[in-house]
């Protein structure tokens, strides 16, 4: 009875000193801006005031409050994946775990693509699904067909590239079924009709991946270099241009140590590391390029790069961002020997950073963020091409293509 008295009292102060413990690191320790681990912002301590207290909004944040600023966290999470290895679950926080160390994301917050208000008329959180909705893939592709419409009034035409998710790609890796990868691929096949250059790569994609092509990478939901080679060589053939091979480029490898964003999502940060490539045409290897970026499009002086590659972030996680110096909102690209050079408009997601680089073989590029097509001020109708590159992952989750209806000048 004694001894049983002892462990109960010794269990009680362990579990008292532990609390304090975790009370006194959430005081001593400082709140942390980001997580390199997962690759995001972490919630700071909220503002408390009777508009936020009254709404739960106050009560929402503080709780991701204390889950994101948890004292070991990280570590935590690491144990947390490595026990869901070691019980060879296939899944982890929405992860797929696949053969040859291939991750995919497969659960998407997909979005309706309207806007929802309560009784009280207030906003609302929408519903969503882990797969599509097929109302509002049909809504963004009238809009990409608006678009295409007021173009051929001017002869200007437009290039319509979809790339896959990975979960879409790399089904094989998978016990996953790969059925809603086949639903939102037929849903986009079949709005995509009457579009005059629509560039199916699906089933290219899949093919060469089963065939062991290093098209997409293992840890991050971007094609590789060489998945981006292939899309624009469907591009080439799309615009009636023989693409170039391989061989006419030099691979150089960035880096061998990338870490991306699914495997950061899936706590999976020690999986084989994935290469990053860039390459450049032997032939154009006296061709000087220039890069403007524009960080914000307010007026702000771009920055100026003699190449189209930032390799200054290959020294943080972002590693993917080394193409076009990350996300921007307005990016140029120009040769400057003098030459004449068709113009091509890029209206992209990150999926287009690692295409810029082929299609500047071609064209001066100018390159458009589509989230914030809404504040840019341009005409599509003065290039002599426009392009758009959006992945399907944005295409179901959220509704930014809606923004092509109301491009200046095009739509009334």
């Amino acid at each position: 009875m004694k001894q049983q008295r002892t462990i109960s009292i010794v269990t009680a102060a362990v579990f008292v000193l532990f609390i304090f413990a975790l009370t006194a690191a959430f005081i001593i320790i400082p709140d942390k801006a980001e997580s390199p681990t997962e690759r995001r912002y972490l919630q700071q301590f909220p503002e408390l005031n009777w508009e936020s207290f009254s709404s739960g909004k106050f009560g929402s944040q503080i709780n991701d409050y204390f889950n994101d600023q948890f004292p070991l966290r990280e570590a935590f999470l690491e144990l947390k994946t490595s026990v869901e290895r070691l019980l060879l679950k296939g899944e982890n926080n929405g992860v797929l775990i696949g053969k040859n160390g291939q991750l995919a994301v497969r659960y998407f917050e997909a979005t309706d693509g309207e806007i929802h208000v309560d009784k009280d008329g207030n906003y609302a959180a929408e519903p969503y699904t882990d797969s599509f909705y097929a109302k509002n893939i049909e809504k963004q592709f009238a809009a990409i067909k608006t678009l295409e419409s007021a173009l051929a009034e001017k002869g200007v035409p437009l290039y319509v590239l979809l790339p896959p998710r990975t979960v879409d790609v790399a089904c094989s890796a998978f016990t996953y079924p790969k059925d809603n990868s086949d639903a939102l691929i037929e849903c986009v096949r079949e709005n995509a009709e009457g579009l005059g250059h629509f560039i199916d790569m699906y089933d290219i994609y899949r093919a060469r991946y089963d065939n062991g092509e290093y098209v997409y990478y293992k840890t991050d939901h971007h094609w590789t270099t060489l998945g981006a080679y292939y899309a624009y060589a469907e591009l080439c053939k799309a615009a009636g241009y023989i693409p170039p091979d391989p061989e006419r480029f030099v691979v150089h490898t960035a880096a061998e140590d990338f870490i991306g964003t699914t495997a950061a999502k899936a706590g999976m940060l020690h999986n084989e590391p994935d290469t990053i490539e860039y390459w450049t045409a032997r032939d154009n290897s006296n061709v000087q390029l220039k890069m403007y970026v524009s960080k914000k499009y307010t007026g702000e002086d771009a920055v100026e790069y003699n190449s189209l590659f930032d390799l200054s972030y290959l020294e943080s996680y972002d590693k993917y961002g080394m193409f076009l110096s990350g996300t921007n909102v307005y990016t140029e690209v120009v040769h400057e020997d003098g030459a004449y050079h068709k113009k091509a408009l890029l209206l992209k997601d990150s999926f287009g950073h690692s295409l810029a680089q082929f299609l500047a073989c071609r064209y001066d590029l100018t390159v458009l963020n589509i989230a914030n097509l809404s504040s840019i001020k341009i005409d599509p109708r003065e290039y002599d091409c426009v392009i758009i590159c959006f992945n399907l992952e944005n295409l179901i989750t959220t509704n930014n293509l809606l923004q092509l209806r109301s491009v200046p000048d095009l739509v009334d």
